[in-house]
């Protein structure tokens, strides 16, 4: 199989990989980061959101994971297929290692 054939059917499963990007990134790492806030010892080390949440509390949270979530669609909308699907892939993948990383560092303090 060719590479843009790998890529077409990437292209041809664009929603399916929304769904995917959606689970990582918004409820993945969003669940992880409300059960390390859970723990004793975990805290938020993100350059953006540990501001805000140090501001807002887990508001600051829930505004910088929508307000991103916007941004990437928007940046998605506005790019040519096939190079679009580049933006549901960048959320899997930060998405999953995020999640993993929560996981590892609320698994080391309980």
């Amino acid at each position: 199989m060719s590479n843009q054939g790998v890529l077409w059917q990437f292209v041809d499963n664009e929603y399916l990989l929304w769904i995917i990007a959606i689970l990582l990134y918004g409820v993945g790492d969003t669940s992880t980061t409300l059960w390390g806030f859970s723990t004793e010892g975990a805290n938020e080390i993100g350059p953006l959101v540990g501001p805000l949440m140090e501001t807002y509390g887990l508001g600051g949270l829930f505004i910088a994971k929508i307000a991103s979530f916007f941004v990437f669609v928007l940046i998605w909308y506005l790019l040519w297929k096939p190079t679009r699907v580049a933006v549901p892939l960048a959320l899997i993948f930060v998405g999953g290692v995020i999640t993993v990383w929560n996981l590892v560092m609320i698994l080391s303090v309980i």
